[in-house]
């Protein structure tokens, strides 16, 4: 029996006079992969941050796991349960490879060091990082800093993933290196919600495809339904100016 991990209800957000969520409901049931599309502009990356409260929601709400978290005192907890990878990596630039990947075990989760440190070194073995440990980010390239930072996001255990991007600052001969290490992980049954213009990543690897546009879901499908036979004029003119 399926479990529904993530609900958002009827969320608006705002900035200022423009509104850039209008409304936005869909659930993501445990392990399943929800990737969004949609034009700049359209709210895509904006529900990733009110799932993650880096945006205050106007209206609206977000259950995780039939809690209701949009209340302030569940924040930590939220961002502990909630990992979210973003389009720049964000990675502390004074500590190692190590230290960043440790930081969140350790201060956040009180994990002592003994223990994050050969933690840490297996999440940087599956992400193809072994050998960079004891580097800084700025000796890294684009993609072997987004693999750290996946990396990082792995160290606090999530419940879910939420990646805004990540492939979107990256050379493009560094993409396929980031989208190797999230296909894996989709593989392994993490759940996640991916924002991103990959459309052979969300072909190959989304259970479900949600295309937004004016900060509205404009329609939502398998990659099967999407790709090949979408229902609004909205989506096949986004698809056949992305794709072709």
């Amino acid at each position: 029996m399926s479990e529904k991990i993530l609900t958002l209800v009827n969320l608006h957000k705002s900035f200022g006079d423009l509104e850039v969520l209008k409304g936005v409901s869909f659930s993501l049931e445990k392990g399943e992969k929800i990737v969004i599309l949609g034009p700049s502009g359209s709210g895509k990356s904006t529900v990733l941050r009110c799932i993650n409260r880096l945006e205050k929601i106007n209206h609206g709400q977000v259950f995780f796991k039939d809690e209701e978290i949009t209340s302030q005192t569940k924040l930590t907890r939220l961002r502990m349960n909630i990992g979210m990878v973003f389009q720049r990596f964000n990675l502390f630039p004074h500590k190692t490879v190590l230290e960043n990947v440790i930081e969140g075990p350790v201060h956040v989760k009180g994990m002592p060091k003994k223990e994050a440190i050969p933690f840490a070194e297996s999440l940087l073995k599956q992400v193809g990082l072994s050998d960079k440990r004891d580097v800084y980010p700025k000796q890294l390239s684009g993609g072997q800093q987004q693999r750290v930072a996946i990396a990082r996001s792995l160290a606090m255990k999530p419940d879910i993933l939420l990646f805004d991007e990540p492939t979107s600052a990256l050379d493009p001969e560094l993409v396929g290196e980031v989208l190797d290490v999230m296909k894996e992980l989709a593989d392994e049954g993490m759940t996640m919600i991916v924002v991103t213009h990959e459309m052979q990543f969300a072909r190959d690897v989304a259970d479900r495809v949600i295309f937004m546009d004016e900060g509205v879901i404009v329609e939502e499908g398998t990659p099967d339904v999407i790709f090949t036979s979408p229902k609004h004029e909205r989506t096949r003119s986004f698809l056949k100016r992305i794709i072709h």
